[in-house]
This record gives C-alpha cells, sequence and structure tokens, in this order.
C-alpha cells in the first residue's frame, strides 16, 4: 500500500502563464492575469481561510504576482486541494473585489510535488519563503500559542 505523503508543494499559475516543471512562461496569445497587491491579499487570505476550515495545515505559501506557491500538509489529494483554492479564491476575488465572474483567472496547468521525506519538506518551505525574489503576500507556519 502506498504511503501518505507528508504534505505537498504546489505552484498555481495565473492565466496567461504555463508552468513546464518548476519554469513558468507567458502564453503570447491570452491576456494575462496578474495579482497585484490588493489580489494577493485577498489570495493568501483565503487560502489560509480555506486550510484552517479543511484542517490544513499551511507551511509556507507565497502568492506572487502570476503564480502561488505552497506547502501544505493534509490527508486530501493534492489535485483537491489545487481545486479548493482556485475556486475559493476566485469567489473571493468577485465578492471582495467587484471583479467579473467571467474573468479567467487560473491557468490549466499545475505543478504538485508530493514529498514524503522531512528534508524535502523543509528545502520546499525554504524555497518557497526564501529562494522566489522579493517576498511579496507571505506566510509562514507558525505553532499556536500555548494557553494555561
Amino acid at each position: 500500500m502506498p504511503r501518505h505523503p507528508l504534505g505537498y508543494y504546489l505552484t498555481i499559475a495565473t492565466h496567461g502563464h504555463i508552468l513546464r516543471g518548476r519554469e513558468l512562461e507567458s502564453v503570447d496569445d491570452s491576456t494575462p492575469y496578474l495579482l497585484d497587491a490588493a489580489r494577493r491579499s485577498v489570495v493568501l487570505e483565503t487560502i489560509l481561510e480555506v486550510c484552517d476550515y479543511r484542517g490544513w495545515k499551511p507551511w509556507a505559501v507565497h502568492v506572487r504576482t502570476n503564480q502561488i506557491h505552497a506547502v501544505i500538509s493534509n490527508d486530501a489529494p493534492a489535485e483537491r486541494v489545487i481545486k479548493d483554492f482556485k475556486a475559493y479564491c476566485g469567489r473571493r476575488l468577485v465578492k471582495k473585489l467587484h471583479e467579473p465572474r467571467s474573468l479567467p483567472r487560473w491557468a490549466t496547468g499545475v505543478a504538485a510535488f508530493h514529498m514524503f521525506e522531512k528534508a524535502e519538506m523543509k528545502a520546499e518551505i525554504a524555497y518557497t519563503l526564501e529562494s522566489l525574489g522579493e517576498p511579496q503576500a507571505i506566510h509562514r507556519w507558525k505553532p499556536p500559542a500555548r494557553t494555561g
């Protein structure tokens, strides 16, 4: 029986971009959807709310202008996480920023790497938070404060 991964490293590209492994390329025949500061804030807040609601642990999330990087631990398949992130973020952008529902936001391709070792998790968390250029909208998991 296959082991369940400790977590996933996910990259979700915005519309007008395509992922090839870790490399992001623009698609010439499409108007790209870019995440400005307001959109990045909404997306990060929404991802954290989805994780909290589903009981998923967001170790690291970095929302950038044209992609989202996340290291998540959970009991759901990576495809479910990606689907939920795209759906909830799209609805929240419509509601909070009054964007048209029909606006294409997400590329069809995603990168989802399963991680089975703690060393892999640590490396992907570091990559997500420290190796993607100037930080934009970032979340680093912190254990809850102890009470009592």
